[in-house]
Parts: structure tokens; sequence; C-alpha cells
């Protein structure tokens, strides 16, 4: 089960935790504490007291206490009645919008914590060093929410995480993952020293759809760290497995800065790197073949695609491409850049057989969508531009490349559970249509 944003911190806890609610918990959370609550597990009483020590002689049979907006707490007294675990987090922006829970153990801790988000806007990033010198300050004014968790026990997913490290102690940062109602979201966790240095970023699977991308991707590191060109470009993977009923991955941070919002020469020399194995059919790679057979697997869902991808295949026939690695999410808020060289992580769409321009066309319409508002027609000339300059190929092979991206998106969007209602689903199901227009012009011209 995937949770509720606000919930996330339940990452924290046993699985099929029971627990128990006041009558004072606001009415919202209330309900969604019932519904992730389970009847028979280790019991965890959920309260807004002012003083959560105070509840510790009473909640002796307690597996453990979850405090809301809590005034004070005296750790010690939680302690010293058997809650030796005791974690305090910031709820970002608020309970009700809960995006991160940033742990208060200490102004530096806190501050670096925001290293889980990483902004691609000017105006986020802004916010972004604001919110981390307030943090840094240690004067509180800087969250509205919080919420103590107390436990007798280390919860499972630390206890993973400190035995990667030998049991040295670490804090844990948490992201809810992608805005709902993403099919695909998933928690993610920074992992951090009492220092306050980032020693790895963990990802966590709650749903079968977030497991199968979360063992996907472990794999594809793993694949990636052999291959010389690229394995000091992407994370290292510390390592991966269950953690109770969750798939959990480890993986090292990545150098580098808020990546260009353009193709810089970097990033070229990136995808050249990913496209350097032994030439072979386009139309014979595990990405293309793969197609048809998502095709069939979605049914009517993606019944539109079925022509765009005869007239692709058509078209690709006899065009002979470098064995290429595809990202699969190749993004500027997925990339680290300094002046020369990309480090890449979200590898969860990765295919080891490819094609090229999937990447870059990716970028390319990630960045018009948005962040710069494109028109389906201003992406239909944009991506023109991009097959005429392309050395490599043909303007017509060029252009049914790209449209084998829209084609993978589309059926990757199918595969998670959007239609057409969906904005980005319409959008891009719009920009095939009039790319399938202008694929006849180029063959009449031709």
């Amino acid at each position: 089960m995937t949770l509720p944003p606000a919930l996330t911190w339940m990452h924290l806890l046993p699985p099929q935790s029971s627990l128990e609610c006041d009558a004072v918990v606001p009415g919202g959370l209330k309900d969604l504490i019932s519904g992730a609550s389970a009847s028979d597990g280790p019991r965890f009483r959920v309260s807004d007291h002012a003083e959560p020590g105070k509840l510790a002689n009473s909640a002796a049979s307690d597996e453990g206490l979850i405090a809301i907006n809590y005034r004070s707490a005296d750790f010690a007294r939680l302690i010293a009645t058997g809650f030796a675990h005791v974690r305090a987090f910031a709820v970002i922006p608020s309970l009700a919008e809960a995006r991160w829970f940033i742990p208060l153990d200490s102004p530096a801790i806190s501050s670096a914590a925001f290293g889980i988000y990483s902004p691609t806007r000017t105006l986020a990033r802004f916010k972004r060093f604001a919110i981390q010198a307030a943090a840094r300050s240690g004067v509180p004014m800087w969250y509205r929410d919080r919420i103590l968790i107390a436990q007798r026990k280390q919860s499972p997913l630390e206890a993973m995480v400190s035995a990667a490290y030998e049991g040295q102690e670490i804090r844990l940062a948490l992201s809810a993952g992608a805005p709902e109602p993403a099919r695909n979201r998933k928690a993610s966790a920074a992992v951090l020293d009492l220092n306050g240095r980032i020693k790895c970023f963990a990802k966590i699977s709650a749903s079968p759809l977030a497991r199968k991308l979360l063992e996907h991707e472990a794999s594809f590191l793993s694949l990636l760290a052999a291959n010389a060109t690229v394995c000091n470009s992407v994370p290292r993977l510390i390592g991966s497995g269950n953690v109770d009923q969750r798939f959990v991955m480890l993986q090292a941070p990545v150098s580098g800065g808020a990546a260009s919002l353009g193709l810089t020469a970097a990033h070229q020399k990136f995808l050249s790197a990913l496209g350097s194995g032994p030439p072979k059919p386009a139309t014979a790679t595990a990405m293309f073949t793969g197609l048809s057979h998502r095709l069939a697997a979605v049914g009517s869902v993606a019944s539109g695609l079925a022509k765009p991808l005869r007239d692709v295949q058509a078209l690709l026939c006899g065009c002979r491409i470098p064995i290429t690695a595809v990202h699969g999410d190749f993004a500027p808020w997925n990339i680290r850049q300094t002046r020369d060289r990309l480090c890449c992580y979200d590898w969860e769409y990765g295919c080891a057989d490819g094609l090229p321009l999937i990447d870059q066309t990716h970028h390319e319409l990630q960045v018009g969508y948005l962040l710069r508002n494109w028109t389906v027609e201003r992406a239909d000339q944009e991506l023109h531009q991009t097959a005429q300059r392309d050395a490599r190929f043909s303007t017509t092979q060029a252009a049914a490349l790209q449209n084998v991206y829209l084609i993978d998106v589309l059926l990757r969007l199918a595969e998670e559970g959007y239609t057409r209602a969906n904005d980005m689903v319409r959008w891009t199901q719009d920009l095939l249509e009039k790319r399938a227009l202008r694929m006849q012009n180029l063959e009449v011209a031709a």
C-alpha cells in the first residue's frame, strides 16, 4: 500500500502497526491514520498531547507514541520509560500538504536534510536556500507543524541503514515522493550522520509498481557500474533488499550542482557515452521490439498507437544504430552538473538495449512542457529542428526515432493507469498525431 503523503512517517514503524488515535487528533489526519492502521500489529498511541513525556507511563503496554504538534518533549523521560528511540520532524510545508519530514535533532542536521530536495526552477532554489538558512539558525520559525515518533526498538528502516554503515548512528529525512496522483509514487530518505553530512539516499517502495521500478533500478545500477565510460557518472549502489514488506535501495549521492535546462556539450558527451556499443538494426533493439508486446498488454487504453508504431517501423527499416543505454527519465531534476560533466540518478526506467535520441527527446519535451509551457505546435517545431540538425541520421529517420519516444512514453503512462483525461497524456497524444502528419510530408518530399 502506498501511504498518503501526510503518513510518510509510517515508513519508520514496524509493518502492520496498529495506531490508536486520541479524539483530539485533527479529523482529516485521524481518518488517514485509521485507514492505514492494522488491527493486531504493534500498537502505537497517536496524540496531539502538549507534552508526550507525560503519556509515557500510561503507555506502558504500547510499542510507541506518536505526538503531533506537541509543545515540548521530555526526551529523557521518554527514554527512561523504555522509549529509547525518539525522532522529531518538522513537516514541510504543513501536515495538510506534507512533502518533506525534516529531522529536528540539530540545526546542522535540519539544514543539511533539505538536500533531499533538488529544485530546478530558480525561485524554488532560492526558497530552499532561505529555509536552509533559517533551519541553520536554530530559531524554530521555519516550520508550522511537527511530529514526534518514540519507539521501544529501532525502526526497521533505520536498522537496515545503520547496518550498511557498521552501526553508525544516523538520522533520516523523509520525502513523500512525487505529488499525487502519480501511480509510481514512492517515499525516499536522505541518510545523514550526526554532523549533518548526507551519507546516502534511500528509496522505499510500498506498491507493486514502485517495487518493480526499484528492483529494476538496483539491477541496472549494477550493470552501469561495469561500464567504464559511465560508471563515474551514476550513483554507486550501496545496497538493496526487503525491509519487512517494502523493497529499499540505498545509493550514494552524486556530485555536481543544478543542471542546465538546455542541452549543453556535457549533456551530449554523456549521451554519446551511453551509445558506444556495436551497431545493430534499430528495429531489433529490445526497446523497439518490446513496444508491440506492451501495446498488446495495455489493450484499448492505447489502441491509437498501433498505426504510428507500424509507420515508424517502416521508416526505420535498414537504419542501424549503436547499441545504446537509455536513462528513461533524462531531465534536469535527475541530473547534477559540473562544467564539463554530468552525474545522473533515478534510473528506474533504464534500458540497456535502447535507441539514440530517446533521452534527448525526453529532455527537450519535459523542459518544454513542464517549465516553458510549450504548445503542441511549438514542440513539433522544436523536434523537427533537432531532427534536421542530427548528422547521424536522415531527417526522416531522426523524426521516426523521436516518434518512438512518444509511443514509449504514452505506453508508460497507460501502464501506470493514466488516460486521456490526464493533461500530459492528451498533450503527448496530440503531439504524436501532429508528428505523424509531418512524417507523411517528409516522405512525400523524399
